[in-house]
């Protein structure tokens, strides 16, 4: 493994997008902090560099990312597909768009203009024969349309990226989801994930609630169920009283003072309860079920049927008088 020095790191550590479709990214420093797994700080550190100093927006490259997407290959390739490395408050917060190519000690890094490919992170990866499908994303803000789900695909064999043409019904933005390709129908089945919604020029997010097949012959989307009668509330938590998996919640007992039936979530039945830890809940409430889930900076309830409004107002305000014995205060109820 070749080392590099300071001034060598210096002179190529900034990230930058590719010129082409693709452009091979030959830099030796990039390549050396894949085969390292330094981020910035480390790598800064090792030389004997101050850390980064710039303000957001002037990144050094790195390969410690969250987000990302890996895809084995059966020659032995690891393909790695964007991701982000930190958040926005960080000097070196980052969200790529680039491919990098590993084969035991071999590393290829393939960039492309931000035209052809946006910054991508928290999207799946779905190999159908020589394609990679890239579906969703989380992405900077400016970049997020709010109307339709991103979908691109990557060809294993020269590295290009084509943006799959779509119609039908489309999931909006989503992220952090699940994606299978099911051969037998020849469609991807997205489910679960985050979807950003715009309300003019600002966004929300809510829980994706429905299933969606993406056709692969001709790319048309198709949503196979229809939860459009669920709803779903965020009760916001002061900033200095943050907390998560505290005070009861992970077992339920708190909930059960609300009256209501009270089971445990069975976190097989989705697996980003288990993913994000959140102690989550079902309340059977005129015998529609709701869901309850204690999170860092909020209470997030999802009504999965139809309920009168006055049993809705009086559900969300025993949660807020519960929230406050658990010595937590809920400053904002709010419909996603």
């Amino acid at each position: 493994m070749a080392e590099i020095s300071a001034a060598e790191y210096l002179k190529s550590c900034k990230r930058r997008f590719g010129t082409a479709n693709p452009e091979r990214m030959q830099v030796p420093v990039w390549e050396w902090m894949v085969r390292k797994g330094h981020n910035p700080y480390v790598a800064r550190e090792s030389l004997g560099l101050e850390s980064n100093e710039d303000m957001p927006g002037n990144p050094d490259w790195c390969f410690d990312r969250f987000g990302a997407a890996r895809v084995e290959m059966p020659d032995g390739r690891v393909i790695t597909i964007a991701g982000e490395h930190e958040d926005y408050y960080d000097p070196d917060f980052c969200i790529y768009n680039d491919v990098i190519v590993q084969k035991g000690d071999e590393v290829e890094i393939y960039g492309y203009p931000r035209s052809t490919f946006p910054p991508t992170d928290s999207h799946t990866v779905t190999r159908i024969g020589d394609w990679i499908y890239i579906v969703g994303c989380l992405g900077y803000e400016e970049d997020r349309s709010g109307t339709t789900t991103p979908v691109f695909r990557l060809d294993t064999n020269d590295y290009h990226i084509e943006r799959v043409a779509k119609s039908g019904e489309s999931p909006p933005w989503i992220h952090k989801h699940r994606a299978e390709y099911l051969a037998d129908i020849g469609v991807i089945e997205v489910t679960g994930g985050e979807l950003i919604l715009r309300d003019g020029n600002s966004q929300r997010f809510r829980d994706n609630f429905d299933t969606y097949h993406l056709k692969i012959e001709d790319g048309t989307w198709h949503r196979i169920t229809d939860n459009s009668g669920w709803r779903q509330f965020s009760l916001e938590y002061a900033d200095d009283e943050r907390t998560c998996c505290d005070l009861g919640w992970a077992t339920g007992e708190v909930l059960k003072q609300l009256g209501y039936p009270c089971e445990l979530y069975d976190e097989d039945e989705d697996e980003d309860q288990e993913e994000l830890g959140e102690p989550s809940h079902v309340l059977i409430v005129d015998g529609v079920r709701v869901l309850c889930s204690d999170r860092f900076d909020e209470i997030r309830v999802t009504i999965q049927g139809e309920l009168e409004q006055t049993e809705v107002d009086h559900l969300l305000t025993k949660l807020k008088d519960l929230a406050r014995g658990t010595h937590r205060v809920v400053t904002k109820v709010v419909e996603l």
